[in-house]
C-alpha cells in the first residue's frame, strides 16, 4: 500500500476507532524485518497529536505470535512497571491496511545493539544503562506467568537454568579427575553458549551439509566443517574435537581439549563478553594451565 494510500486508510480506521475526526501526517517507513512493517506517523485529533508507530504483519500466514499476542504481551510488561512503548490500538483484520497491525507510542532512540553500546561509552553512561535495563528485567520476571496471553507457548521440561544446573553437578562431580574435569568444562561452556542463544551447530558441514567426517568449526558461522571442504582454509578455522561431535568418542587428548577450550573461548568472548566490556576469566586461563601441566607426563610417555 502507498504511503498516501495508507494515510486515508489509517485516518479513517482510527476516526471509526476513537468516534471522532482523526488526521494522520507526516507518515513515514522506518526500518523493519522481512516479517513486518514499521512506520512513524503523526494522528491529530480535537484533543491534539499524537506521534504513533505502526507496526503490521505484511500477512497473518507469516506471524510467528499474532499482533493480538504481542501487543497482550507488552502491555503485561507495562502494568508490570517495564518501560514500554504503550499500546493505542490492535487490529486483526487484514483488509484494513493490508495485514494485522497494532498502533503504540513512538519512541526516539537506538535499537542497533553495538550502536546503543558505543553510544552509552560516548556519553559515559554505561552505569545508568545497566541500571535501568536491570531494573526493567526484575519488573518482568515479577510477572506472574500464569497471568501471560494464552497465545504464549509454555515452556516444557527442565528449563535452561535445570539444565546449565545439571551440567555444573556434573561437572563438579568429575572435578578431582581431571580426566573428566577438562572435557567437562568444555562441554560445559558448549552448551553455556547454547543455553545464552549463540548455539554452535556441529551437526553438518555448513559448505556441503555432510554429516560425517567433520573436523572444523567456521570462526564466522558458528557451524561444522568436513574435512574436505575446509582442508583449503583449515588455517583459518577452529579445530573440532571428536569428544565434543561423538558421544562415543575415545578418551580426548591433551591436544583435543586445547582444541576444545580454545573453540569456546573465542565464541564466548566474542558473543558473550566482548559486547559487556569483559574478556575470559584469569581463573579460565590458570585452569587450563594447570591442565597442561597435569598432561605433560602422560604426553611424555605416550
Amino acid at each position: 500500500m502507498a504511503s498516501a494510500d495508507l494515510d486515508r486508510a489509517l485516518a479513517a480506521w482510527l476516526s471509526e476507532q476513537e468516534g471522532r475526526d482523526v488526521r494522520v501526517s507526516g507518515l513515514s517507513f522506518a526500518s523493519a524485518g522481512a516479517r513486518r512493517l514499521n512506520a512513524l506517523f503523526d494522528a491529530t485529533s480535537d484533543t491534539g497529536t499524537q506521534r504513533l508507530a505502526l507496526t503490521m504483519i505484511p500477512s497473518a500466514a507469516i506471524q510467528l505470535l499474532d499482533v493480538a499476542g504481542e501487543a497482550a504481551v507488552r502491555t503485561l510488561a507495562e502494568n508490570a512497571g517495564v518501560p514500554v512503548p504503550h499500546i493505542h490500538h490492535v487490529c486483526g483484520d487484514e483488509s484494513v491496511l493490508g495485514g494485522p497491525f497494532f498502533l503504540s507510542t513512538a519512541v526516539d532512540g537506538e535499537s542497533v545493539p553495538r550502536r546503543v553500546l558505543r553510544l552509552a561509552h560516548e556519553h559515559g553512561v554505561g552505569e545508568r544503562v545497566v541500571e535501568q535495563i536491570g531494573n526493567a528485567l526484575a519488573c518482568l520476571h515479577s510477572v506472574d506467568p500464569a497471568s501471560a496471553p494464552s497465545v504464549l507457548p509454555r515452556p516444557t521440561g527442565p528449563g535452561p537454568v535445570a539444565t546449565i544446573m545439571t551440567t555444573v553437578n556434573t561437572l563438579l562431580d568429575g572435578l578431582l579427575d581431571p580426566r573428566c574435569a577438562a572435557p567437562g568444562m568444555v562441554r560445559f561452556e558448549l552448551k553455556l553458549l547454547a543455553e545464552l542463544g549463540f548455539g554452535l551447530d556441529l551437526s553438518a558441514c555448513a559448505a556441503s551439509g555432510v554429516e560425517t567426517d567433520l573436523v572444523y568449526v567456521s570462526p564466522k558461522s558458528g557451524r561444522a566443517v568436513s574435512r574436505q571442504a575446509g582442508e583449503p582454509w583449515r588455517d583459518r578455522l577452529f579445530a573440532l574435537p571428536a569428544f565434543l561431535r561423538e558421544a562415543s568418542a575415545d578418551e580426548p587428548s591433551p591436544q583435543d581439549i586445547a582444541d576444545g577450550f580454545a573453540l569456546t573461548g573465542f565464541f564466548l568472548a566474542r558473543h558473550v563478553l566482548e559486547p559487556r566490556g569483559l574478556s575470559l576469566a584469569e581463573a579460565r586461563a590458570s585452569f587450563i594451565a594447570a591442565l597442561r601441566r597435569d598432561s605433560r607426563p602422560a604426553m611424555a610417555v605416550g
